[in-house]
């Protein structure tokens, strides 16, 4: 499954939201700041295109008719900083 499913390391850029009531410019500075939360992962590539990747936390090793898949991950490329492929020993 290794080979059909490539395990790399990624960082990426999150969006992320602040509650919905009403704020005053003051209490904004965290989301108006010019600074990003960068995510650190690894996992197993399912799908990659030119727009998208996405990774799964977690492969089933049981013998079943289909692969499992959990912890799954849609990264739009456009937040990806780095990719680094990971290789078994």
């Amino acid at each position: 499954m290794a080979d059909k499913y490539p395990l790399v390391y990624i960082e990426w850029e999150d969006a992320y939201s602040v509650p919905q009531e009403w704020h005053t410019e003051d209490q904004m500075t965290g989301i108006l700041a010019d600074e990003c939360f960068t995510v650190k992962q690894t996992g197993f590539i399912i799908k990659e295109t030119d727009k998208f990747i996405v990774l799964a936390n977690v492969l089933n090793e049981l013998n079943l008719s289909e692969n499992q898949f959990s912890g799954l991950h849609r990264i739009p490329k456009g937040c990806l900083l780095k990719q680094i492929d990971l290789k078994f020993t």
